[in-house]
């Protein structure tokens, strides 16, 4: 009896002893979490343990833990893998920012939103599986997790902040979720491994530098929904390669596409009205350009320094051409301005080295600073009646340049508008008034060239064409005088008599023909 006794108490003091130590334990746990009440929760505001695997408790002072506060474990290096309990809704802003050693985050069925930095700065962190029923991922949330290889966006996902995954540099695919409406500026910024995008929703736009940096990125398809591309977009984003945009977009903003090195063709859709500067500058492989009726501005420089481009197409109802729209383009070779062009910015086309075809509208009345400057290829050019200014230095270094043809009166005196051009020769029409010995620099000469002596001859219909010595004449024909479509049959170069002669063999087998001569 007394064994049992004994016994008895023994075993109690056993289990007394036992539940002491899990009590202790318990306690010891909780005490390396600070925490604040706030109504009937908690919420955790700092960590003090050793780090290593932590497991964030449900309950603190009896109160069930429902957030992780602002900064709760701010750039504590020692944790490694933490684990938060069903319960918690919230974490809040830079709450494992700079958590340099975590590498792993086992989140919650309950979590509702992380917020501004949350983990930002995590840099070993391969993965986030992000749990349905998160709606909103905030500013910086995943920022300069050089380490993310794989992020899960469940579909409850309806709200993704600016710059929430940016800097991640080894992030290489990503799907939008049909929710995600609004895309907001820098989300994927310098994620150089990114090479799959698939945007599920009808978002509204693609974000200030959404993709900028992103160097792998091989193609984008632009939702229908999307009506704008946002300030550098795409900027610098050299592997991309192809674009698919699609007819709802309505604006092209400041260097969406500039640097894209590998951009060889785009195509705009026929909603676009706005395109602004330096949209699409200095992409290099750009082959061709047409720009849709739609199109209501142009932006300064928005296809500067995309030295592949041998093509643009302009819409007729284009006013104007903003500066530097061509800049250095040195492989454009023809151009044909648009019918309602009435200004021509400065330095439009400076630099095209081997523009050697200009065909300027009707309509024209400015020619902007240094418009065609350094566009050694160019050998001759016809004004329009109504220009009235050629701006300083518009035709400056154009080394190949011979004749320039102005078919109205003398524009305003511009002494430099042919600086360093050499031995050309300005041309202008009997009746033009105001024209003096000298214009921008070069002699001047009426150009009164006329047909004489027309006959038939042996081998066709023919006729002398008298004009100033080294003119260049074009000869042009067609079947009745009130035809649109003329055509070239020769280009004729007047000698130092001022006589070319001219031979149509053609000319016997047309029922009537009738002929003209401009200049080039």
């Amino acid at each position: 009896m007394i064994q049992f006794i004994e016994n008895f108490w023994t075993h109690c003091l056993r289990r007394a002893t036992w539940l002491l130590a899990a009590a202790c334990f318990f306690w010891s746990v909780q005490a390396q979490f600070s925490y604040q009440v706030d109504g009937d929760h908690a919420i955790i505001t700092s960590y003090s343990g050793p780090g290593g695997k932590v497991e964030v408790p449900a309950v603190l002072g009896g109160f069930p833990v429902e957030a992780i506060g602002d900064h709760a474990f701010f750039t504590n290096s020692t944790v490694t893998a933490v684990t938060i309990p069903n319960g918690v809704k919230f974490i809040f802003d830079s709450a494992f920012e700079n958590c340099t050693g975590l590498t792993n985050i086992s989140l919650p069925e309950t979590l509702i939103s992380l917020q501004r930095s949350a983990f930002a700065g995590c840099g070993a962190l391969p993965n986030a599986m992000i749990p349905n029923g998160v709606s909103d991922i905030w500013d910086s949330a995943f920022q300069g997790c050089v380490s993310l290889t794989n992020v899960i966006l469940p579909e409850s996902i309806n709200f993704i902040g600016n710059a929430a995954f940016s800097d991640c540099a080894k992030l290489p695919s990503v799907t939008l979720p049909s929710k995600v409406t609004t895309f907001n500026q820098a989300v994927f910024l310098r994620c150089g491994s990114l090479t799959n995008v698939e945007i599920l929703g009808n978002i509204e736009a693609i974000g200030d530098g959404a993709f900028m940096d992103c160097t792998n990125l091989p193609s984008i398809r632009i939702p229908a929904s999307a009506n704008s591309i946002g300030n550098s977009a795409f900027q610098r984003c050299i592997s991309l390669t192809n674009v698919v945009a699609s007819r709802g977009l309505h604006y092209i903003f400041n260097s969406a596409f500039a640097g894209c090195e590998r951009l060889q063709q785009i195509a705009i859709p026929d909603t676009v009205i706005f395109i602004a500067d330096l949209a699409f500058s200095s992409c290099s492989t750009l082959q061709a350009v047409s720009i849709p009726a739609s199109v209501e501005f142009i932006g300064a420089g928005a296809f500067s320094f995309c030295a592949g481009l041998t093509n643009v197409v302009f819409p007729s109802s284009l006013a104007s051409l903003s500066d530097h729209l061509f800049d250095s383009c040195t492989t454009l070779s023809t151009i044909n301005l648009p019918n309602d062009l009435a200004y021509l910015g400065d330095l439009t086309f400076r630099g095209c080295t081997n523009l050697s075809q200009v065909t300027l509208s009707q309509s024209l009345t400015n020619i902007g600073q240094f418009a065609f400057a350094g566009c050694a290829n160019l050998a001759n050019i016809t004004i329009p009646n109504k220009v009235t200014k050629v701006g300083d230095y518009a035709f400056a270094a154009c080394t190949n340049l011979t004749a320039v043809y102005f078919l109205g009166n003398a524009p305003s005196e511009n002494h430099s508008a042919f600086f360093e051009v050499g031995q050309a020769q300005v041309y202008y029409l009997p009746g033009a008034s105001g024209w003096g010995s000298e214009f921008g620099g070069l002699p001047t000469k009426l150009w009164d060239a006329r047909i004489e002596s027309p006959a038939f001859n042996g081998t066709g219909f023919a006729f002398d064409i008298h004009g100033p010595s080294q003119a260049i004449i074009v000869v042009e024909a067609a079947t009745n005088l009130s035809a649109t479509n003329w055509t070239v049959l020769s280009t004729n170069v007047v000698n130092e008599q001022g006589l070319s002669s001219f031979v149509d063999p053609q000319a016997t087998s047309v029922r009537s023909r009738f002929y003209r001569l401009r200049s080039p």
